[in-house]
Formats: C-alpha cells, structure tokens, sequence
C-alpha cells in the first residue's frame, strides 16, 4: 500500500468464494473458481481462475489461467459464468503505488482459453491505505436468476478505518444471443476538413434493428458511442449500403472506428475496426485534472494559493490557465466568476476582496493556446482565508490594521509588523532572485541577511 508498511494478507491458502455451478440447458455442467498466486516468487498477487466440466464424479479441467497484467497486486477475487459460459471476474487490487480498490475483467465463450480478454474496468478507486492487515475479506461475485446473464458483484472498501460495501453490475452483450448476424464490413476515409465518412453494407439478418457507430482515440477500444443509425430497411436483408459522416473530428488525430449491428437486444456483432487520420484544424481540449490544491499560506493574510498539476496540450505546445471563484458550491464557471485568465503558472494567488471567515470555491480550466479551447473538467477545491491573530482579514487595508504581509503579485510586496514595514521587495521588473533582509523587533535575523 501506498505511505505505509502495513501489508495486506490476500488469504493465499484458499479457493475464494464463489465456487459456482451452473447446470447449462444443453446438459454441461461447470464450476468456475479463483485463487491467489505468486506470479513471480517476489509475493507479487495475481488471480489463478479455472473452469472444470462435466459432473460428480467425472469433473475435468477445461481452461485454467493467471490473470496480472502489470505490477500490482490482485487478489481477493471471485468469477461466475452466465448461460452463455462468459466468465466474469472481480478482484482487489492494490500495490505500493496504488491505494486498495477494486476492478474486475472478464471473457467471451469463443475466446483462447485460458485468457481474459475484456479490458480491466474500475469498480472502486482507492483513495487511502488500510490501517491493518485484513482487507476485503468478504467478496462475491453472483448471477442474476432473472436473465441468467446479469452480473451482481459485492466487494469491501476501507478508507484507513471506515468499512463500506461496493455494489457493481454488468453483463456481456452477446449474452443469451443464439443467432448472431454477419460482422458489418467497414470502411472509412476523410472526405474534407475535420470530417470522417464511413461506409458499410447491410446486413444478412432481417432482424437486425439499427446500426451503432463507436469511436475510439486508441487501437482495440474502449470505445464511445458517437452515433445510432436505424435500420433503413426493416425485416429485408442485404439492402442497400450505409454511410455516416463524422464531422466531430480534429486534424491531425487518429481515430479507430467499429460499427456493431443489433437486433435491439443480445445479439450485436462488431464490424473490423478502421483506422482514420483527420484532415484539418486541431481543435481539441487539453488534457487536465483540474484545481488540485487551496492553501492559506503561511505569510499570505487575505490570501488563498490556489495549485493545479500541469496540463497537456493535444494540438499546440503550450497552455494557459483560467481560474474560477465563487462562494457556491457547484458553480459554473464563466466570465462573471474569473479571478485569474491566461495564467502560464501552475499556481495563483488570489488576492481579490478576500474575507476571512468566507469559504471560497475554486475550479481551474486549461486552454490550448494554438486554438483556445478550454477544457470542460469539474473538479472543485475550496478554501479559508486568515488574519493575524484576532485581526480580521480585508484586502487592501493598511499595513497598521493588516499586520502581517499584504502582497500584490505585480509589486510592490511587503511584510509587516506593527505599525511600519520591515521589508519591502519591488516585484515589478521580471522574477527575481531579489535580495532581503529580515528584521524582528529592530534586529536582524541570523543567518537571513541578504538571503535572495
């Protein structure tokens, strides 16, 4: 676990719950199960699940594998199987750089066996260590009996000392589909700026409803729905062809399309993937967290430093930044509530008509300065500012009745105390080094003369 030495036991001398049985309608018995393992004699966690067949007393094994993709700890799982003998699987996972959460994975009946072939998807996303050695002993993964195809999935979370139960549910689209349509066969290719057109043919299948075009910025998916394109010929097959024209695109990125046919239902199949390179104007946001801190500063009365990590443009080289502030929670931002613009720091100090006592709200946006889009992220940190003592706290009060420090970022910056300033730094001209000197009650500080 992260910051602490407190290890986690993963309970390795046991088969975990559940041990599932499912009696099939074709008359195949299976029992699916997990456990822990060392998958590198260095105690790194990872999932050994296998699936056995047949029945008492003839049980065989038919799949067996080891999941651990990458260098954290998984442990504390628990799979099932729905009528259409995908597996689904949920486990802890934790590491000296990732906080105990939960995640879980799963594969499809016609995969290799042996592999789990579904990306990893979050259940729980840690935020804090485990105060003792026990974590998650209690976990299961179940199938719902109303369709045979839904997966409920129960896990612990402990944030340091607070138990909570985490509920997830999912299923596998082609559960209970017992005829499949034809894969679409797709096409693509740029037709103007910012503007991808896709082609593919009708299909075999009379039943088949609509059509659901997917896109994705990395080969393989995961992919977002971008559009639903009706059946343009109910109840008749291998019609004429369809196109749709993506005109959400930005140039110079690259794009992978699929487009699944359905029936409304279970049955969808996925077309090949394409991939296409956009022509045109690089119009996307930059990639970014958000406000990431607001701090009180020690030598800032009236003051609150609002921090973010750095963020990455998409299209240009550089950023700036714009920063938020209201008294409300949950506020949109937006011109009326800008404390800060074009910000090329990864910090800012807020100095405008600042009250002690007040709860400030803050949010902070990018924009990519090659095309000015502002990213559209949410996240919101708040924060109180401080007087001096019993003083109360007003920007721009005079150096008697703010003691302390009243610091304007342009310059000039001064530190008070008592009744006349002690310090005095002229901040005007570029960013220093400038050279200081520290007096207290008439004297100089040891050692901070001339500091700089």
């Amino acid at each position: 676990q992260p910051g602490t030495s407190t290890t986690l036991d993963p309970l390795r001398e046991v088969i975990m719950f559940r041990l599932q049985y499912m009696h099939h309608f074709d008359g195949v018995e299976t029992l699916v199960g997990s456990f822990v393992v060392d998958i590198d004699g260095a105690n790194t966690g990872g999932v050994r699940w296998f699936e056995l067949r047949g029945g008492t007393p003839n049980w065989t094994l038919h799949q067996e594998g080891t999941y651990s993709i990458d260098n954290d700890n998984r442990f504390m799982s628990s799979p099932a199987m729905d009528q259409s003998r995908n597996i689904a699987l949920a486990y802890n996972v934790s590491s000296s750089t990732q906080y105990p959460s939960l995640r879980y994975t799963g594969r499809l009946s016609d995969d290799a066996p042996g592999l789990m072939s579904q990306p990893e998807s979050i259940i729980f996303d840690g935020t804090a260590s485990n105060s003792s050695n026990r974590y998650g002993d209690y976990s299961r993964m179940s199938l719902d009996p109303s369709d045979d195809c839904t997966f409920w999935f129960t896990g612990e979370d402990n944030a340091s000392s607070q138990w909570k139960t985490q509920i997830a549910s999912f299923r596998f689209t082609a559960c209970g589909c017992d005829l499949f349509p034809e894969s679409p066969s797709l096409s693509g290719a740029n037709n103007g700026d910012n503007r991808v057109d896709l082609d593919w043919d009708d299909s075999d299948l009379p039943t088949v409803t609509k059509y659901i075009v997917l896109r994705s910025r990395t080969q393989g998916g995961p992919y977002d729905v971008i559009a639903e394109i009706p059946d343009s010929s109910p109840g008749v097959a291998d019609d004429l062809p369809y196109t749709f024209s993506d005109f959400s695109v930005s140039g110079g990125i690259d794009y992978y399309y699929i487009v699944r046919s359905t029936d409304g239902a279970a049955c969808t199949q996925p077309s090949n993937e394409i991939s296409v390179t956009a022509e045109g104007l690089c119009t996307l946001e930059p990639i970014f967290s958000g406000v990431g801190q607001v701090d009180s500063p020690e030598f800032g009365v009236c003051t609150l430093q609002v921090s973010w990590p750095p963020a990455s443009p998409e299209c240009g080289t550089s950023v700036t930044y714009n920063v938020y502030r209201s008294t409300m929670s949950g506020f949109v931002p937006g011109a009326g509530n800008r404390v800060g613009s074009g910000v090329s720091d990864t910090t800012f100090s807020d100095l405008n008509q600042l009250v002690d006592g007040t709860v400030y709200f803050y949010k902070v946006r990018a924009v990519d300065t090659s095309n000015g889009s502002e990213d559209q992220n949410d996240t919101e940190l708040s924060g109180e500012p401080d007087g001096v003592g019993t003083n109360t706290c007003t920007t721009g009060s005079a150096c008697a009745d703010n003691p302390f420090v009243d610091v304007n970022p342009e310059g000039p910056l001064t530190v008070c105390q008592g009744d006349g300033p002690t310090l005095t730094a002229d901040l005007s001209n570029g960013t220093g080094p400038y050279a200081y000197s520290w007096v207290r009650d008439g004297t100089l500080v040891p050692d901070e003369n001339g500091a700089s």
